[in-house]
């Protein structure tokens, strides 16, 4: 999830770029504008979506102590006897309700978004505005979650929920794409003649995904250390000479 939000936040930016240059003037050059537009929502929502479902998986699965492997040769569910029920249990641990809560949030953001994009009604706009603020609620709440665990020595560091509480700040400070920004700021250069509003939420941009990064790494880090000792300690145990 964390690759394809990265490479969704790159198709967004590069989307962006091209409709914040394109001039709307020429009758060709409004349709470009419009179908870069549409993508640019899109792409929108569906950078929301996997980055909400990037946070939940660390929320189910890293941000506490790692599940006991099972024991060998008692497991029941890969029987093959019961094919059907075994697959059932697999979808229940793996989809969690939150997961499809956070399904249900962007399939609702798309169609609001069709319909106004199509009616173009004040009503439909200020419907697909509320369900695009509703999608990046969960970011906050993943994240608050995510930093206000605790589980001993498990999870993640005090420096790891540091990178995420910024990056989330930072992030949602730069939700909104650039086009709208300019629309919404004033124009003119605010920080030594040399850099605009829209300069200052880029650089936000930036650095939130240079701390994502950097939470995801070190993450990863933490986890290989604990999965090394673990299979260590289970070598360890499974070929305990000292019982001979």
């Amino acid at each position: 999830m964390w690759i394809i939000y990265y490479l969704t936040v790159g198709l967004r930016a590069a989307v962006g770029a091209v409709l914040y240059g394109i001039k709307a003037d020429p009758t060709n050059e409004k349709f470009l504008h419009g179908i870069f537009f549409d993508a640019g929502m899109i792409l929108g929502g569906i950078n929301a979506f996997t980055l909400c479902l990037s946070l939940n998986h660390q929320r189910r699965y890293r941000s506490s102590a790692p599940p006991n492997p099972p024991p060998q040769g008692g497991g029941s569910a890969g029987k093959e006897g019961e094919p059907l029920l075994g697959r059932a249990d697999l979808i229940r641990k793996t989809i969690s309700f939150a997961e499809i809560l956070l399904f249900i949030l962007f399939v609702v953001a798309l169609a609001l978004l069709y319909v106004a994009l199509i009616e173009e009604v004040t009503l439909y706009v200020l419907l697909y505005v509320g369900s695009y603020i509703l999608q990046r609620v969960p970011v906050l709440v993943l994240v608050l979650i995510i930093v206000m665990h605790r589980n001993g020595n498990e999870g993640p560091t005090r420096q790891s929920k540091v990178y995420l509480f910024f990056a989330a700040l930072f992030h949602l400070a730069n939700d909104l794409p650039v086009f709208f920004w300019a629309q919404l700021l004033p124009g003119g250069c605010i920080i030594y003649g040399a850099l605009s509003w829209i300069d200052v939420l880029t650089i936000f941009n930036y650095v939130s995904l240079i701390l994502f990064f950097l939470f995801l790494r070190s993450e990863y880090l933490r986890n290989m250390e604990e999965c090394i000792w673990t299979t260590v300690s289970q070598i360890q145990d499974t070929f305990d000479f000292r019982r001979f």
